[in-house]
């Protein structure tokens, strides 16, 4: 199963010691997204077409989907 997030950046809480995904854009993400979409439709686990997002709107890391 494949998973996406629209961005992540935990240096704020891990100083020197953070991971940072840089080069996020919609258009980015939207390629990711839809490929990870076709990947499940293509590879349903237990009759089901997943894909994972990573979006629970942690401003500080980032990791926000609105």
């Amino acid at each position: 199963m494949r998973g996406v997030t629209p961005a992540w950046d935990n240096e704020a809480r891990r100083q020197g010691n953070g991971t940072v995904y840089q080069g996020s854009t919609p258009q980015v993400y939207q390629k990711w997204l839809s490929s990870c979409v076709e990947y499940a439709r293509d590879n349903p686990f237990q009759d089901e077409s997943l894909v994972f997002i990573n979006a629970w709107n942690e401003w500080a890391e980032g990791a926000y989907l609105e």
